[in-house]
């Protein structure tokens, strides 16, 4: 089975660009106690060996095919409606993608089988499937879209024991991280084999998504993660017992935090940005070091708790070159955090950064250029 699973790997290489760029973010996992074949969420995809071994390698194709356009219309990340069975998630995510693609050896559930129209979304299609009243396009419900909650559905009650179609989307839960990430990488892809233009366009009109700032940053700060070791008499020595210090490892991130100081940045917004900074971090193991910059970057300062009184020394223009030159040539810190108006040309990035950045923007009513969409970034609110 795992070389069937190799060779969807192998060929999407080859001829789907965008199905495997987007394969290749999730873990492909075996997990035979699942009554579906394939089933996606939680970062992975799970597959019932037992299952797909009986199946043709072309149907086996196509189940990893549909769970992976779930994947780049975001349905297993999206806020899931609330009340809705688990069963009708699947379901309404199965017309969803029947309207924009027909496959050769699976009969998915499409909206003319249900007396459904064929232009709507999958949240629509969930509350109507369930018996409820479909809210209106372009209007505002708090039971799913951006004002939804981050309530699981309950589970469906056809059965005692879950269907595969509940099964199916038992891993889907609201995670806008999750689903900032996946549109990202979307806006990364651009040979999309054989996806037809309806659904790539679709998909390129909501990378716009904006996920919680918070949410971001907690996120970035999980990432940077990493073990120190600290020496210590409290603990004996595995070799040598209380002859010698033993070792504690903990788990902590240490990041430089860059805040624009250019003139295009008010004094309030850069007394905010450091205020911000300190908030977040104030409850976790993290280490931060702050520095200023414009055109060139200022001295290194720690930071540990949000100053009362800012000083500023760098009033001119803009250039996030140093930046990220500063990331390819630095191991000091496990991450990089620049808190800026994104007002400033592209930088050149000429190689792999040693150290993640992730691009914190306060909105300044300028669209945003193409390089710092498709990076790792976050909005930050106005206020």
């Amino acid at each position: 089975m795992i070389g069937t699973v190799r060779k969807v790997y192998d060929n999407w290489f080859l001829s789907e660009p965008a199905l495997h760029a987007m394969l290749c973010t999730h873990r492909v996992v075996e997990n035979t106690d699942i009554a579906c074949s394939v089933r996606t969420g939680s970062g992975k995809i799970e597959y019932n060996p037992n299952i797909l071994e009986q199946m043709p390698y072309p149907l086996v194709e196509e189940l990893f095919r549909i769970e992976v356009i779930r994947i780049l219309l975001g349905h297993p990340y999206m806020r899931q409606p609330v009340g809705v069975a688990r069963d009708v998630l699947t379901v309404a995510s199965d017309i969803t993608i029947s309207n924009y693609y027909q496959f050769d050896d699976i009969d998915l559930d499409s909206a003319r089988k249900h007396n459904l129209p064929s232009d709507k979304y999958y949240e629509w299609y969930a509350h109507e499937l369930n018996g409820e009243d479909a809210p209106r396009d372009g209007d505002s419900d708090s039971k799913y879209g951006e004002g939804a909650q981050d309530t699981s559905p309950r589970p469906s009650m056809s059965s005692e024991s879950p269907s595969p179609r509940s099964e199916q989307s038992e891993l889907w839960c609201g995670d806008d991280m999750a689903l900032a990430q996946i549109r990202m990488e979307a806006s990364r892809i651009t040979r999309w084999g054989s996806l037809p233009q309806p659904l790539v366009a679709d998909i390129m009109a909501s990378r716009g998504v904006k996920a919680d700032y918070k949410q971001i940053l907690a996120h970035f700060r999980q990432m940077t993660l990493s073990s120190h070791r600290r020496m210590t008499r409290m603990r004996p020595n595995r070799r040598t017992d209380l002859l010698q210090m033993g070792s504690i490892y903990q788990m902590q991130s240490r990041i430089l935090v860059a805040v624009d100081t250019s003139g295009s940045i008010s004094d309030a917004e850069i007394s905010r940005f450091y205020g911000l900074i300190g908030n977040l971090f104030r409850r976790y193991s993290t280490v931060i070091d702050t520095v200023q910059f414009d055109v060139k970057l200022s001295s290194v300062v720690p930071l540990k708790r949000a100053p009362r009184c800012v000083t500023v020394t760098q009033r001119g223009g803009t250039s996030f070159q140093p930046i990220v030159d500063f990331s390819a040539s630095c191991r000091d810190y496990d991450g990089i955090i620049v808190l800026t108006d994104g007002l400033a040309p592209q930088p050149s990035m000429m190689r792999r950064p040693h150290i993640p950045i992730l691009w914190a923007i306060v909105p300044s009513g300028v669209q945003l250029p193409e390089w710092l969409l498709q990076s790792l970034h976050c909005i930050l609110p106005t206020n």
